[in-house]
């Protein structure tokens, strides 16, 4: 089943604007004084908080050049192959990804600015990776 462009278009847009509205919270989440962070609830706060583990695993330079290969190589991919419902789940996730690996490299981890709790920091691309699995989940099965 292909993908119609109006409907491809559709998504393409809404994840590029949320990737640009992610490089864009860091960007200000960063020009904070440090230590600045603005309390929204008890259990939520924004700010400026940098991530070095990768999925509760230290910060291994190796895993950020690994993560980098395989986002080329899902772009390179997506980018030669027609529009699938597959392909259209992949975009958030890449974008998401894209900007996760870029801050791994230019900061020395991934910048998250909401702090839920004790217990984890997030950021919009995230937010887009999350988007992208649950489609893949619950896309239809195909032949």
């Amino acid at each position: 089943m292909r993908v119609s462009l109006k409907h491809k278009t559709i998504v393409l847009i809404i994840a590029a604007l949320v990737f640009l509205a992610d490089r864009t919270t860091k960007l200000y989440a960063q020009s904070l004084p440090d230590g600045t962070a603005f309390v929204i609830t008890p259990h939520l706060t924004f700010g400026s908080f940098l991530n070095p583990a990768l999925f509760f695993l230290p910060a291994w330079s190796a895993i950020s050049w690994i993560a980098l290969f395989v986002l080329t190589a899902l772009i390179i991919f997506y980018t030669l192959t027609s529009a699938t419902p597959l392909h259209l789940a992949l975009t958030p996730i890449i974008l998401g990804g894209a900007s996760n690996v870029f801050d791994r490299f230019a900061y020395g981890g991934v910048i998250d600015i909401v702090s839920i709790g004790n217990m984890m920091t997030i950021n919009l691309s995230d937010l887009l990776i999350i988007a992208g699995i649950v489609v893949l989940i619950l896309r239809p099965a195909t032949r």
